[in-house]
């Protein structure tokens, strides 16, 4: 880390070890004294603004309409989320049952995340204190594998870390956090400051998500879980009711920018460009999203008006949270047996709904082409 570049001194500053072998930046406890501009005050407003089209959006739909687009919702925001923590993978390969990647990322990453955000939903909604339990529990749900496992779910880091690449050492990486001994007292006020600040909702997850990043507390997963932060801030403050919007869309989508944004509030006092970032993000998403609902609604009723099968409605509506299917999947959902559910397939093949993408003879899977492209393909372009 490059003492060098911090030149800042409202967020924190840089220390350095009693050898000197490396130097690592103490955050400061909040709240900062920040002034923020007019400018930025009405993006504030208009990132508002798009939440609340969204929630009004969400709440013209029927329970079970808005159980549909909110598993699409969660799924985008897990996938990107997921994504961004590793070797930038697709959509594809994310949702695909049977993907793993050189790190070890996986389709159970993403379940895991989705798991972890309902939990954020629960443990949060009714206005909920966020404790340092929620987020020991959202750790543990999120680390569930046998890779995640290896880096105690749940616990403060007791080592130090760094962030940057994986061939680099404390002594050459970009940012090297806080020193473990501070991390329980830190955190402890980034608790208190979500919990009892009167700060404007959007700007306290702002700094919230800053803070919990660049302290970096756990021994991994820190990526994900300040972006799981943010999504149980968005329901203890009561800016939403329903749906998290995948605000790690555009994040991944700008992935560069965004790691940008956070190293340049540490270094430079820079927040007026990571409050921009921020803002933008949450708007952008929550606009998506209202497009999204119109979207996947309009398939799902052209995809039921074919037929009037009461096994095909539970599978096409498991396709919208995920259209990757297999045999499985089908008698899980209808409770049909092999052979019912290999002929209900076939059908759905013959109209072109379904169609098998993993060569095998057993264990196939089959892809919704159109609720895949509806879904995921143009979130894909707009990166």
């Amino acid at each position: 880390m490059n003492e060098n570049d911090f030149v800042g001194t409202i967020a924190g500053r840089v220390r350095w070890v009693y050898n000197r072998r490396y130097c690592y930046f103490r955050a400061n406890p909040l709240p900062f004294a920040l002034r923020v501009n007019v400018r930025l005050r009405r993006r504030f407003r208009s990132a508002v603004m798009a939440l609340c089209r969204l929630d009004g959006r969400m709440q013209q739909l029927s329970d079970r309409e808005r159980e549909i687009v909110t598993g699409v919702m969660e799924m985008r925001e897990a996938v990107s989320s997921t994504a961004m923590d590793s070797s930038s993978p697709t959509a594809d390969d994310m949702l695909y049952p049977y993907y793993e990647n050189a790190e070890g990322r996986s389709a159970k990453d993403v379940s895991n995340y989705i798991d972890a955000l309902r939990y954020a939903f629960t443990d949060s909604s009714g206005s909920r204190k966020l404790t340092s339990f929620t987020i020991s529990e959202l750790h543990k749900r999120l680390m569930d594998t046998d890779e995640g496992r290896l880096f105690s779910p749940g616990e403060i880091r007791v080592e130090q870390n760094f962030i940057g690449k994986d061939t680099d050492t404390l002594e050459t990486a970009r940012f090297v956090p806080a020193d473990p001994m501070s991390l329980p007292s830190l955190l402890e006020n980034l608790m208190k400051y979500i919990n009892t600040s009167t700060d404007d909702p959007l700007y306290k997850m702002a700094l919230a998500h800053y803070q919990f990043e660049i302290i970096h507390p756990m021994r991994d997963g820190n990526g994900r879980m300040g972006r799981l932060l943010t999504a149980s801030m968005m329901f203890s403050e009561g800016v939403l009711t329903y749906a998290m919007p995948p605000v790690s869309e555009y994040l991944y989508a700008h992935r560069a920018d965004y790691l940008d944004s956070l190293y340049n509030v540490s270094a430079k006092d820079d927040f007026d460009t990571w409050f921009s970032m921020f803002l933008d993000a949450v708007a952008s998403a929550s606009d998506r999203s209202v497009e999204l609902i119109d979207r996947v609604l309009s398939l799902r009723d052209e995809m039921l008006s074919e037929e009037n099968n009461r096994n095909r409605r539970p599978v096409i509506d498991s396709l919208f949270d995920n259209p990757y299917i297999s045999t499985t999947d089908v008698m899980d959902r209808t409770g049909l047996t092999r052979p019912g559910a290999l002929k209900l397939i076939g059908s759905l093949e013959e109209e072109g709904i379904l169609e098998e993408v993993s060569g095998r003879q057993r264990g196939r899977v089959y892809l919704c082409r159109a609720i895949r492209d509806a879904e995921y393909q143009k979130r894909e372009r707009s990166g």
